[in-house]
């Protein structure tokens, strides 16, 4: 797909994978705040990426302790995914 800017959020334990573990060579790290309480830690993260199917399986598949908060058309992808998943829910939360 066509080259991309994304940023995520982690939160929790998948915060520290993510400032571990390089997954794109753009990959930088934009912020890091440390757990306080009970606010788990957090780190974005920003690199540049092709976009499709690969990179929102990517996000998916450390849901739900990724965020997306840019670029906005990947973020309203993902929450599109998430809706769809939870739809093939409702049966069972309904009861």
């Amino acid at each position: 797909g066509k080259p991309i800017t994304v940023r995520l959020r982690a939160r929790g334990v998948t915060a520290r994978i993510f400032a571990e573990r390089v997954f794109h060579r753009t990959q930088r790290i934009i912020a890091r705040k440390p757990s306080e309480g009970e606010k788990l830690e957090e780190i974005e993260i920003e690199m540049r990426v092709a976009s499709g199917r690969g990179l929102a399986r990517f996000i998916l598949s450390w849901s739900p302790d990724v965020e997306v908060l840019a670029p906005e058309e990947l973020r309203r992808e993902i929450i599109s995914a998430h809706g769809k998943a939870l739809k093939n829910y409702e049966s069972v939360l309904e009861r």
